[in-house]
């Protein structure tokens, strides 16, 4: 996988989020996608084969004790009911939503709460960048590696920190497919 080492102090240095954030979320969004498309969803549908769609979301820390949300990208949306394109959106905001408001969890799974909709997908990334991401709509473990998989693309995740978070949810399947990229922890 090719990664820009150079693109998050980039970000930091000139403080592309605040002043031009549809440069970040465009360079995102197509990351994410083809990450989605050609890496997770295969990945998933290996074990549902109905797992055709995502929704993706970047959030960010206002600094001052909000947050709020830079985009979301629906990808292939179209293969789904209206219903679980509302839904997938839905579920993806509700987790950046619900980590902003534990400030001291860098994962939704550590607030998860199936039975009241409260799922796992969301990371937040490292701190300097005040930052997360969230995925919706496969199941949970590839949700959480379509984040880890584009935060660590960007330098928004050092390799340790990826897995710090795969081990706090015990997210196998990430485990699995960071290793067989050769990105074993450090």
């Amino acid at each position: 996988m090719l990664r820009d080492k150079d693109f998050a102090d980039h970000v930091l240095a000139h403080d592309v989020i605040n002043d031009q954030p549809w440069n970040l979320v465009s360079t995102f969004n197509r990351t994410a996608f083809s990450l989605a498309r050609h890496v997770v969803m295969p990945i998933s549908q290996r074990t549902d084969a109905t797992d055709t769609a995502c929704y993706f979301t970047i959030w960010r820390d206002d600094r001052i004790g909000g947050f709020y949300s830079l985009g979301s990208l629906a990808i292939d949306l179209h293969t789904v009911s209206q219903t679980k394109a509302d839904k997938y959106f839905t579920f993806a905001n509700e987790k950046c939503s619900r980590l902003a408001r534990h400030p001291g969890h860098l994962l939704s799974h550590e607030s998860r709460i199936d039975e009241q909709s409260q799922y796992p997908g969301a990371v937040r990334l490292s701190p300097r960048f005040g930052l997360s991401l969230a995925a919706s709509g496969l199941r949970w473990e590839c949700d959480e590696l379509l984040c880890y998989l584009v935060a660590y693309n960007f330098g928004f995740l050092s390799l340790a920190e990826v897995w710090q978070r795969i081990a706090l949810s015990d997210n196998q399947l990430a485990a699995t497919h960071f290793r067989a990229m050769h990105l074993p922890p450090p």
